[in-house]
């Protein structure tokens, strides 16, 4: 059963920005990973995840049928059709709890994690939200 006072948080993207934040969000005894999602099963952050013993898949839409047990889904990714399955998925489920956390808040704190003095806005194209 999982822990009401701990906020429940799955990653999609185990690539360099991924893993960045799961390393960061493992820290705190406060949060509690429900999963990591890549298609790669190679990726450092699947690695970290597997070996963390954290949930890991390669279907994204997979982190979003863990339903209301994760609060927050973290798109380290930033294609359309990822955003779009999330979101579409959510709704058809009547989930209006978990929240999808866009590529460009992902992409504000890996550049603070990182200490740069810019966010590489371009690394995945300009997205649509």
């Amino acid at each position: 059963m999982a822990d009401s006072n701990k906020i429940r948080i799955a990653v999609i993207g185990g690539g360099e920005t991924g893993t960045a934040i799961l390393k960061q969000l493992m820290k705190y005894k406060f949060i509690e990973i429900a999963g990591v999602a890549d298609v790669d099963p190679n990726t450092p952050g699947i690695k970290i995840a597997r070996e963390s013993g954290i949930y890991t898949t390669r279907d994204f839409l997979d982190l979003a049928k863990l339903d209301e047990g994760v609060d927050i889904i973290v798109d380290a990714i930033g294609k359309d059709v990822i955003r779009n399955g999330i979101r579409t998925y959510l709704q058809a489920t009547g989930n209006d709890k978990t929240i999808l956390m866009p590529e460009l808040i992902t992409l504000l704190l890996d550049a603070i994690i990182n200490n740069r003095d810019s966010i590489e806005r371009s690394k995945h194209g300009y997205q649509k939200y």
